[in-house]
């Protein structure tokens, strides 16, 4: 009769080893029944384990796990605890509760199952790791997120596969070698054509896009920023007035307000203002725009008033400064009732 270890060196038996539990299940209650196989009692004290019955062959439930300078003895008979393959007995070999199956070889005692310690998340992750991969998959953060290296992760999506992951920050993807330059946990969408791969990472906790290439299984290219996430320059924020200029009324949808544009290389302002002194020189400037929002180079823009009908321009500085330039009379007339901003400013 043969005996296959449950476990034997690395916990893929499926694949390594073809192992069936089944099969060594039967073939071990088989022995038993036979006789082939004995019962054995299995105590422990301090660093010692003693096995207590009769037969070569034994069965025993463990009492006790199995560590690091622990010993063994077989009816009083001391013993080296050897694998399957002959190597020591490692720390972890079987635990607490356990059914462990051992054959005595002269001075060995040589285990042919063992549990060790931690391998079963291991074969879970291995497991999950080979799930199937073929397919679209639209929330797979579960399945890929226990790679140790991002390149590891979009190597094992298949060809022709679309992958959307998630490296979260208990997973070995957030700080894994090859990760977008900034830390953070990354949704990755990894598009896959044979040899050809791309890897989009959508920082979720920064404000980041990075985009990578991958040909045949290696890196093509570095991260490359493809944008950035930063909300905050989106939305749209109340622009201060100066020289006493205000809103033309209490309407919110009509305050003067300003935001940049979707890929950040325009700034918009929007909104209804007045004035309700005289428009002069000394008070044509109405706003100033905070830096990161101004144009590179003076910008001059039209406005057509609808109170009246007419058309006339703006200017923005670099410093960032608004103003009306015209101070005719259709400018003033507007400025006292209400004067449209719309403005859409390079920067």
């Amino acid at each position: 009769m043969e005996f296959s270890p449950l476990i034997k060196g690395t916990p893929d038996w499926n694949e390594k080893y073809n192992q069936d539990i089944g099969g060594l299940c039967a073939e071990m209650d088989a022995a038993r029944s036979s006789g082939i196989l004995n019962t054995y009692v299995h105590a422990k004290s301090g660093t010692a384990h003693t096995l207590t019955g009769e037969g070569a062959i034994m069965r025993f439930t463990a009492t006790a796990g199995w560590a690091a300078g622990d010993t063994i003895s077989v009816n009083g008979l001391g013993k080296n605890p050897v694998t399957l393959e002959g190597t020591a007995l490692p720390a972890g070999a079987f635990a607490q509760g356990t059914q462990v199956v051992a054959v005595v070889d002269g001075e060995n005692l040589q285990f042919l199952t063992q549990s060790y310690a931690g391998q079963f998340d291991a074969i879970s992750t291995q497991m999950s790791n080979k799930a199937d991969k073929s397919r679209t998959v639209l929330d797979s953060k579960r399945d890929y997120q226990n790679y140790t290296t991002v390149l590891e992760m979009v190597n094992a999506v298949s060809d022709g596969g679309t992958v959307i992951a998630f490296g979260d920050n208990q997973s070995p993807l957030y700080n894994a070698e090859d990760r977008p330059p900034t830390l953070c946990e990354y949704f990755y969408v990894i598009l896959s054509d044979g040899l050809r791969k791309n890897v989009v990472a959508f920082g979720f906790t920064g404000q980041n896009i990075y985009m990578r290439r991958v040909w045949s299984r290696v890196w093509s290219t570095d991260w490359t920023q493809a944008a950035t996430c930063a909300c905050a320059d989106k939305e749209w924020k109340p622009l201060p007035m100066v020289n006493g200029w205000t809103n033309s009324n209490s309407d919110g949808a009509a305050a003067l307000r300003y935001r940049k544009g979707a890929d950040g290389k325009i700034t918009y302002v929007t909104g209804i203002i007045k004035l309700e002194d005289a428009l002069s020189d000394e008070n044509q400037i109405f706003a100033y725009l905070p830096e990161g929002y101004r144009p590179k180079q003076h910008y001059w823009t039209g406005v057509c008033v609808d109170n009246n009908k007419t058309f006339w321009p703006y200017r923005i500085d670099l410093d960032g400064r608004i103003y009306i330039n015209s101070l005719n009379a259709s400018a003033q007339a507007s400025a006292k009732v209400g004067m449209w901003v719309n403005l859409t400013i390079p920067i």
